[in-house]
């Protein structure tokens, strides 16, 4: 009697961890398995989910990963390889899926296609620290999602909502509404910039409709970099489609043209400024692929920083920064286009674009 009790009693306990086991895996809660998700599955620890802390940090296969609410409710997710401190830092803003555009009519593009890009220039993907700011948290977890296995010495990902404008998306290349659109687009370049760099000696800016760039461009101005102390910015040639130049931000101007004329309206500099203005094709004509042309502006498509500069205190300018005074906004100088006005005046801030055949391809829609 006694023996048949024991048995009944040993098979008892027997089925009861298969049972514990079908109500993990059939759980709706789709936690990956670990000892702290299992026990939080049955149920055996009162304190789930009380009090737990803003960050969170795990490690995966040697990598260090965490998420945080930063104190303005941003969210920030790190993936960072310990192993490695990238030199090099690339910043990317992005408002959506539909920021990566469409190319080769119409397919839309993915952030996988940016990541494509960013393999084909071969730099090593180990020695560099990639920072993504994004408004969409559907796109704020695809890239989480395409980026894990890529062997970036780190990955940052900023979800922030969209701050506002007072303009539809679709109306960004719209005259009326530049100087606004401008100015968030420098702000948030800023807080991008300035969150994310950590002991970096370089920094790219890359637009996310860029969609191809010339053999060794980034190579090339990491070069120049190395070995010319003078070089603080730099750009290329962009050109879209039947454009040859595309980007319309990266200029020069005759000497004494930027200085300011006492009294002079807005509308009168700037019409002087227009007149005044060679853009790269021009410049860089006749150039060989190893030669630097000195500029007073330049766009984002593909924009090369000395990491010092940004440490010294190098922005985007969210106003016209040229001829601003402290009742007045300035003629010029507006996101990209005040930042060779101040890096200038900085030591090793001088702005440049590769010469000869570099260039980079946007979208043919963005």
């Amino acid at each position: 009697m006694v023996n048949r009790t024991l048995l009944q009693l040993t098979g008892l306990l027997a089925v009861i961890p298969f049972f514990i086991s079908l109500l993990f895996l059939f759980n709706p809660c789709r936690q990956s398995f670990n000892y702290t998700t299992f026990w939080s599955h049955v149920s055996l620890s009162s304190s789930h989910h009380k009090n737990e802390p803003s960050i969170k940090s795990t490690t995966d296969h040697g990598l260090k990963i965490t998420e945080a609410q930063l104190p303005d409710g941003t969210v920030r997710f790190t993936r960072s390889n310990p192993s490695h401190t990238p030199s090099t830092l690339i910043l990317v803003l992005t408002r959506d899926a539909d920021s990566w555009s469409h190319d080769y009519q119409s397919a839309p593009r993915t952030v996988y296609d940016f990541l494509d890009l960013l393999t084909s220039t071969k730099l090593a993907l180990p020695d560099i620290a990639l920072s993504i700011l994004t408004a969409s948290q559907d796109e704020f977890k695809t890239i989480k999602k395409a980026t894990d296995g890529v062997p970036f010495g780190r990955v940052t990902i900023l979800h922030r909502e969209d701050i506002g404008s007072g303009f539809e998306y679709g109306e960004r290349h719209k005259p009326e509404v530049q100087d606004a659109r401008r100015a968030l687009l420098a702000r948030l370049r800023n807080y991008l910039m300035n969150g994310a760099i950590q002991d970096e000696k370089h920094v790219f800016w890359i637009d996310a409709d860029v969609a191809e760039f010339s053999p060794n461009i980034m190579q090339t101005m990491l070069k120049h970099a190395e070995e010319r102390a003078d070089v603080g910015i730099l750009t290329a040639r962009c050109e879209r489609d039947t454009l040859y130049n595309y980007d319309m931000n990266a200029w020069k101007v005759a000497p004494g043209v930027l200085d300011i004329a006492i009294g002079a309206e807005k509308s009168q500099m700037q019409n002087k400024l227009e007149q005044s203005k060679t853009w790269v094709p021009d410049l860089i004509k006749d150039t060989k692929d190893n030669d630097l042309v000195a500029l007073d502006s330049v766009g984002g498509t593909l924009l090369y920083i000395r990491a010092e500069l940004v440490r010294q205190g190098l922005i985007f300018p969210w106003w016209n920064v040229v001829g601003a005074g402290w009742e007045r906004d300035g003629y010029v100088g507006l996101e990209t286009e005040g930042l060779c006005f101040l890096s200038t005046k900085m030591e090793g801030g001088g702005c440049f674009v590769l010469g000869g055949k570099h260039k980079t391809r946007h979208a043919d829609q963005g």
